[in-house]
């Protein structure tokens, strides 16, 4: 029996570049959250909830 709980998530990303600002993705059990430019070097907070099957559970974050 699986067990879901509810989380809530806040991840800060925060970059330096030169002349291209860096795309990053967040998945979570392979399906996109959310993707989206690092458009400041401050620290930008993305926030969500999502219901998770705790016993399978994958975070990326992917930075390109």
């Amino acid at each position: 029996m699986s067990k879901t709980e509810n989380l809530h998530f806040k991840i800060g990303l925060a970059g330096t570049y030169w002349d291209k600002k860096p795309q990053y993705s967040i998945l979570l059990n392979d399906h996109l959250i959310c993707q989206d430019y690092i458009k400041s070097t401050d620290v930008e907070y993305i926030e969500f909830d999502i219901d998770i099957d705790l016993n399978q559970l994958l975070i990326m974050i992917v930075v390109t």
